[in-house]
């Protein structure tokens, strides 16, 4: 399936996101820091919306209240479990060696709040639960896909315009990458269309340009706002198209394979990435290119080794996928 593809190869691109990105908050290397913010700049732009959207490709639409809180009670034990035990291992590492860090100490009362305030990479799990909750309002409501992607449209440029709570903010931002896969879901012939492809191209390239105009913070892309969102949700039918496309090779049945495993590699390589970014740091190596491709190779064999152990250890695996142990109403 070319969706997990899609995945596999949005993965690896997190990866190399999360590698770069602790090697440069960390201020290794600065005569490198250009190379870094561009790589930042680039990947950041793509990586999330497309996450969104092919969670929203993937989204089969609710009809009825008994449908929705079935779903939605799933969706929550499925998530909620990996996201607790994630949070709470971050949360110690950080404190562990806090000198290694490259961002704010996370309290253990920070764990409190977890479900009002997301602890670092996690907040992607933590919103795609919220949007479940939306985009399924939505659907009971009877609302087009069209039309709720006009919503959506108008709850991110409130949500980019006034203050909100964490939660809505996070829930407003990014319905509008999740909805614009279901719409392209719909109108499938729409985004295989070479014109819709051509478009997209020159939008997101004239807007990166405008991008950088935007002052010292230009490459930090990753998230959604006014400034960014023309080139963000412009990669999409870009990159699914592109994804489609993709011929049968080793790597790209490799990469296939983390697609149907994409959970359990989001969940890992983020504290992996950390982890060894400091202890190749302290083993004193000096040479840039060694630093990142070490980083980005070793945490994916970690990656790919947790993906193995939750095939053969059922406690491991319930961690990452519990709905498989725990009875769930149908």
């Amino acid at each position: 399936c070319w969706i997990d593809l899609a995945k596999g190869w949005t993965l690896l691109f997190v990866i190399i996101y999360h590698a770069v990105t602790s090697v440069y908050n960390a201020n290794l290397f600065p005569q490198y820091k250009y190379l870094n913010q561009y790589i930042i700049f680039i990947i950041g732009t793509f990586i999330m919306p497309v996450f969104f959207a092919l969670s929203g490709l993937v989204y089969k639409k609710i009809t009825t209240w008994h449908e929705y809180l079935t779903q939605m009670f799933k969706r929550v034990i499925s998530l909620a479990i990996p996201y607790i035990v994630f949070s709470v291992a971050y949360v110690f590492m950080q404190n562990l060696s806090p000198a290694s860090s490259t961002h704010g100490i996370h309290s253990w009362t920070s764990l409190l709040y977890i479900f009002l305030q997301p602890i670092s990479y996690l907040w992607y799990i933590y919103t795609l639960v919220l949007i479940y909750f939306l985009s399924g309002f939505f659907d009971l409501c009877k609302l087009s896909v069209k039309t709720q992607f006009v919503i959506s449209f108008v709850l991110f440029i409130t949500a980019a315009s006034i203050s909100l709570p964490t939660f809505i903010k996070l829930m407003f931002t990014w319905t509008l990458p999740f909805i614009s896969g279901r719409l392209l879901k719909e109108y499938s012939s729409l985004f295989n269309a070479k014109y819709v492809s051509g478009i997209s191209l020159v939008l997101m390239v004239a807007w990166i340009f405008q991008i950088q105009l935007n002052g010292v913070t230009w490459y930090d892309t990753n998230n959604l706002t006014i400034s960014t969102f023309v080139s963000k949700l412009a990669c999409i039918p870009i990159f699914f198209t592109v994804y489609q496309h993709l011929t049968q090779t080793r790597l790209n049945n490799l990469l296939q394979q983390w697609g149907r495993d994409s959970l359990i590699i989001y969940l890992v390589h983020a504290p992996a990435v950390s982890a060894l970014r400091a202890i190749l740091a302290k083993t004193g190596i000096n040479d840039y290119f060694i630093m990142v491709s070490g980083v980005i190779t070793i945490a994916t064999l970690i990656s790919i080794f947790a993906c193995y152990l939750a095939k053969k250890i059922s406690c491991i695996e319930f961690i990452f996928y519990p709905t498989r142990y725990i009875h769930l109403p149908k």
